[in-house]
């Protein structure tokens, strides 16, 4: 299992995943309908500026963000 940092370019691919997640569990605080790429583009800028993003990488597809 390969876990790093989030970067920038992972937007598309957190965004979906949380498309994913709200859309199929009741996880999350918002509903799919209400994250945007503005919405998850915030949360990776506070993250970077004061904390930490860490993704979790498919074992298979090393482009796919599973968590």
């Amino acid at each position: 299992m390969n876990i790093r940092h989030a970067t920038p370019n992972n937007l598309e691919a957190i965004y979906h995943l949380y498309q994913t997640v709200a859309d199929k569990t009741v996880g999350l605080a918002r509903k799919s309908s209400e994250i945007d790429r503005a919405y998850v583009q915030n949360f990776m800028s506070h993250a970077m500026e004061n904390g930490i993003e860490l993704v979790i990488m498919h074992p298979e597809e090393n482009d796919r963000i599973i968590a």
